[in-house]
């Protein structure tokens, strides 16, 4: 029984150390998405090949298609019982990156797209 414990702790523990969510196609880097969009011409093809979108929205009259992936790690050791408890009191935070691609229509035909990444650490 300790030892199923044991993996259970350590699965939990590896596994808790980083997460992502949001698009899995969408490539984490501008010049991954740049590769992506090479023969993307219209509407369907974009949804295609990244499937639907996690926000459509109009802007001065463009309707843009927001496809996003977020991923990051923490210090997890606050899983541990008493010391982790005690060093999340000065060493916890998480670390984030997120990317997210714009695409513009005009018609059925892709108008334009940007790649806009951010990045930051949450205390």
């Amino acid at each position: 029984m300790k030892k199923v414990l044991y993996m259970l702790l350590l699965i939990v523990a590896v596994a808790g150390c980083s997460a992502q969510f949001g698009n899995p196609v969408l490539g984490r880097s501008s010049s991954k998405i740049d590769r992506q969009m090479v023969g993307i011409e219209t509407r369907a093809d974009v949804r295609e090949k990244f499937g639907t979108p996690n926000l459509i929205f109009e802007r001065d009259g463009v309707e843009y298609y927001e496809y996003k992936t977020v991923w990051g790690h923490g210090r997890y050791h606050w899983m541990i019982p008493v010391v982790g408890w005690i060093m999340s009191w000065w060493q916890d935070a998480y670390t984030y990156r997120e990317t997210n691609l714009y695409v513009g229509f005009d018609g059925d035909m892709v108008k334009s797209y940007d790649v806009i990444q951010t990045s930051g650490t949450v205390n």
